[in-house]
């Protein structure tokens, strides 16, 4: 089994398409041009942009706007890596390492810690933190067999992780310990978000399943083609699923979160993997894999756009803070791609790490 391969399956369970972590939700609004690319990333660092393209600059306590890329480096000779990339400059900052097979990434709503799942050595996945104003890594966190997928409550002191044997296990943030695992399916495939009340975790499984965050207790099945990865309106009230097929163009769902009622898919691109929600709830942005684009969605009207050209294998796509620009990691590029979102047009890649799979952006 090549690395591409072991990416498929660990997030199918021997299936077709990957499906991503959950995605950061930010505002769309008009923007210039998206940065240029910089430099190649160098050898690791506590301080990860201590002297790459702007060498002279100092790492600020805390970024106004960095990228965090996860690099799954396919190999079992090393560990994955995290690649941070300045929003403001384009400058790429110097890699940190993680643990065997990174899958996915969150942020702490403060932005002062990111948390990413690894899949470890013969499964025995961790979750590792990374202190974002010195590029240290914490003490890793059990984390079950394979995880696949991480969301953190908006009140930042729990995160959720979907493995894949269809347990969730949630980590007390503040002290660093897992909890008992919570049996949600017999397999989860990557997708999980959380509600912006709080109150409710969304767990792809082949079927979208609602975990009580209060409870711990696992909601009945919504019945719909849940097999990629998830994210939630501002207001709470729908969640979109990209959904692939293994003939023709993939779709994305949308779900009433009140009735559990699909409603009419959108068509997009082949093998959609990842999906971003502007916090105005305005417009969506889809990866489609499969042909090497990104589909925007109006979602008023449940109409997608021109898709736009990025690079080989999209896995991930993030949007920044300020709504001005997407970005989108290339699995099999080695790359990121930046798109100017008020012009759909986007720009020169990013060189970071070896297989870029996830995202997210903090500021």
């Amino acid at each position: 089994m090549n690395g591409h391969q072991r990416r498929l399956w660990s997030r199918r369970g021997g299936g077709v398409l990957a499906a991503p972590l959950a995605i950061i939700s930010v505002v769309v609004s008009a923007c210039g041009s998206p940065p240029a690319a910089p430099a190649a990333a160098s050898a690791p660092t506590a301080q990860p942009f201590a002297s790459v393209a702007a060498s002279t600059r100092p790492h600020p306590a805390r970024p106004r706007m960095i990228a965090y890329v996860v690099n799954s480096d396919d190999s079992v000779i090393q560990d994955g890596t995290v690649t941070p990339i300045d929003v403001a400059t384009g400058a790429v900052g110097r890699a940190i390492p993680v643990g065997y097979y990174p899958d996915a990434i969150a942020i702490t709503p403060d932005g002062r810690t990111a948390y990413v799942t690894n899949g470890g050595q013969e499964g025995a996945g961790t979750v590792i933190p990374i202190n974002l104003a010195t590029g240290t890594t914490g003490t890793p966190i059990n984390a079950g067999y394979y995880p696949v997928g991480i969301a953190i409550t908006p009140d930042g002191k729990t995160a959720y992780v979907a493995d894949k044997d269809g347990l969730v296990t949630p980590i007390n943030l503040a002290t660093g310990a897992p909890r008992h695992p919570i049996r949600i399916s017999t397999v989860a495939w990557g997708g999980i978000a959380i509600g912006p009340d709080g109150q409710t975790a969304y767990i792809t499984t082949g079927t979208l399943i609602p975990l009580k965050i209060a409870t711990g207790t696992p909601g009945k099945e919504m019945p719909i083609d849940a097999s990629g990865s998830i994210a939630i309106t501002p207001d709470g009230k729908k969640a979109y699923v990209t959904a692939s097929s293994d003939a023709g163009p993939g779709s994305v769902i949308p779900v009433d979160l009140a009735t559990g009622t699909p409603g009419t898919p959108v068509q997009v691109g082949s093998g959609p993997d990842a999906i971003a929600i502007s916090p105005s709830g305005t417009m969506a942005y889809v990866a489609n894999n499969g042909d090497d684009t990104v589909t925007p969605i109006d979602l008023a009207t449940g109409t997608p756009g021109t898709p736009i050209p990025v690079g080989h294998n999209p896995y991930a796509i993030a949007i920044t803070p300020d709504g001005k620009i997407a970005y989108v990691a290339n699995f099999n590029g080695n790359t990121v791609t930046p798109i100017d979102l008020a012009s759909g047009t986007p720009g020169t890649p990013i060189p970071v790490g070896v297989s870029p799979y996830a995202i997210a952006i903090t500021g």
